[in-house]
């Protein structure tokens, strides 16, 4: 700008001072102690305030347009507030300030502290530690975790005196190795990550341990069944062992076969009788001593079931049975089975019979029912008339007797302390004789 009289460029009337120029100036430019007003386009604002002191320039700038100047005149924090003097941000609670030229920075430290078991951690850092097969990791802003398969542990092993079991029994650790022994193999497969697989397998042995026989035993070798006392030993297939037995057999056998005396027959009675197998008899029919009486011109029938029973203690119980009727009708021919005449007299009567019995104890319980004609009596035991009960013998044994009502049929079984079965009386000892024939 051109220099001019001051009379030419300042103006004064009642209101106002005016300058004709661009610039009004006191002091120096910026950057020393200056105030500045300009409407020069070249300036670097319209209106410049600045001071120096010992701490450096202080400058206050307005802009050029549309400018303002906001002044701040307190800051409050929390319950204080500061108005006047120095604001000062100070470091605390983790948060840390600074300046970057004209900016204000912060910086944070977010985790204060992190406790794990017994142990707490106030640092800046926290380090996951990969242990235990847990391993750590960080995806961004994500902590990761991972967990190694589990691998089972046997702390301790062993054996219990349970069962098959020898040697020292309880616990341990440390190796456990198994061994096979005899028939029972062992074997293992490894795979990944330590594991094992123990397989077992046993063979059956084709030999015996042992074999005992009287006061002998054989450990070894082969073992020979021996034909003796008429038992015959044989083989089936190579893998079963038979046995036959052909002595010791008889074809007949008789109880009370005397026929020293006859008794007549009771009616739908049972007659029981205990006898004692002394060998083995395969029966095939059963021969008893029987009288018909009567009339020529008569007819009738007489049924003759016949039981075996088997003993077991106090219960015997029915084997197995038979039953015949023998009938005739009018006539005298003796040739004739048919007829009275060939039916009537004292001769034996046979019932065809299917008994297998072994040595043992047996009951013969004999059932006769008569039907119109005819008188029967059965030849056999000749005995006395049992009075009563003494000591009591009769009531706890199988004995001779008969049953105190009539009945229809053989039973299924009897019971030795059964009321029904009475071994007093005159007909308890009158006892039907028998022959158990057998085949040759």
């Amino acid at each position: 700008m051109a220099q001019s009289n001051f009379q030419d460029v300042v103006q004064l009337n009642q209101a106002t001072l005016s300058v004709l120029g661009e610039r009004i100036q006191l002091g120096a430019d910026a950057g020393s102690k200056s105030i500045v007003f300009a409407q020069d386009p070249a300036a670097a604002s319209a209106i410049h305030l600045a001071a120096v002191n010992a701490t450096g320039a202080e400058t206050i700038v307005i802009p050029d347009a549309n400018g303002t100047i906001g002044l701040i005149t307190a800051i409050s924090a929390g319950t204080t507030l500061a108005s006047n003097g120095q604001v000062v941000l100070s470091n605390s609670n983790g948060i840390s300030f600074g300046v970057n030229v004209s900016t204000i920075t912060a910086s944070a430290d977010y985790v204060r502290s992190i406790s794990a078991g017994t142990t707490n951690a106030t640092g800046n850092q926290i380090v996951f530690s990969n242990a235990n097969g847990v391993s750590f990791g960080a995806n961004g802003a994500t902590v990761t975790a991972s967990v190694a398969a589990a691998q089972t542990v046997v702390s301790s092993i062993g054996v219990s005196n349970i069962g098959n079991t020898s040697g020292n029994t309880g616990l341990t650790n440390g190796t456990i190795v198994f061994a096979g022994i005899g028939n029972i193999t062992l074997s293992q497969a490894t795979g990944a990550g330590n594991s094992a697989t123990i397989s077992i397998s046993g063979s059956q042995s084709t030999a015996p341990g042992a074999i005992a026989a009287g006061t002998q035993t054989a450990t070894s070798g082969t073992i020979v069944f021996v034909n003796s006392n008429d038992i015959t030993f044989g083989m089936s297939g190579s893998t079963a062992i038979t046995a036959s037995f052909g002595g010791n057999l008889i074809t007949a056998f008789s109880q009370w076969a005397e026929f020293n005396t006859n008794n007549s027959i009771s009616n739908a009675s049972l007659s029981i009788q205990k006898f004692s197998m002394p060998m083995s008899l395969s029966c095939t029919e059963l021969a008893v001593m029987l009288a018909l009486s009567g009339s020529s011109n008569s007819s009738g029938a007489l049924t003759i079931s016949v039981g075996i029973y088997t003993l077991n203690h106090s219960t015997a119980s029915i084997a197995s049975s038979a039953t015949r009727q023998i009938s005739w009708t009018s006539g005298s021919a003796t040739s004739a089975s048919s007829q009275y005449g060939g039916a009537s007299g004292t001769q034996y009567r046979t019932i065809p019979a299917n008994f297998a019995m072994a040595p043992g104890d047996y009951l013969m319980v004999f059932l006769m029912s008569t039907t119109n004609d005819g008188t029967w009596r059965a030849f056999g035991r000749n005995g006395v008339n049992v009075v009563g009960l003494y000591d009591g013998v009769e009531s706890k044994y199988w004995l001779d007797g008969t049953s105190v009502s009539s009945t229809a049929s053989l039973p299924n079984s009897l019971v030795v302390t059964d009321t029904g079965y009475a071994r007093t009386g005159l007909g308890a000892l009158r006892q039907p004789g028998f022959i158990a024939i057998g085949t040759y």
